[in-house]
Parts: C-alpha cells; structure tokens; sequence
C-alpha cells in the first residue's frame, strides 16, 4: 500500500517561514484565503517585547510581540527556532 498525504494527496509542499515579523500579517491573510498551511518558525524569549532591525538587504524588519500577535497563526504549525536566535556557529556544544 502505498502512502498517501491528506485526502489521498500524492504530493505535498512545505512553506516555512521565521521569526514572527510583521511581514507574516499579509502574507499569513493571503494563505488563509488560498487554504495554504505553513510552518512559522518562532523564537519565543525573544518575543517579549516588539523592536526593529536592519536586513543586511538594507530592509527594516520588525519582529511582533507576543501580544501583538494574538490569533495570528491559528491553522498553521508553530515550531521552535531557538529561544533567542543565536549565531549557531558561536554556542557551545551544551
């Protein structure tokens, strides 16, 4: 037998996106409207409190409070990124 997706779908695809940043309001509204489902991936201590940085792209990015972000994500998979996103490259193996 021959394993299947949902509703007997034989191919899938995978939408993932990080950070929980405002940019994920339109786009997260325009997967809800096609039936699309993706996984966000969020790093939760840094969720405290809502703040702003620069993109090396040179594209101001702001990260959304827990607070702000209410429902936001209902219907879609929430994952873990870290608590804190660090330079991986930078921890120690513990």
């Amino acid at each position: 037998m021959k394993r299947r997706y949902p509703d007997g779908r034989r191919k899938a695809f995978s939408i993932t996106y990080d950070d929980g940043v405002e940019q994920d309001v339109p786009f997260i509204e325009m997967m809800n409207r096609y039936g699309l489902k993706g996984t966000f991936n969020l790093n939760s201590r840094l969720m405290a409190e809502k703040f702003t940085w620069v993109h090396p792209n040179g594209m101001n990015v702001t990260r959304m409070s827990r607070e702000e972000i209410g429902n936001l994500y209902d219907g879609h998979e929430i994952a873990s990124h870290t608590l804190t996103h660090p330079p991986l490259r930078g921890c120690r193996p513990e």
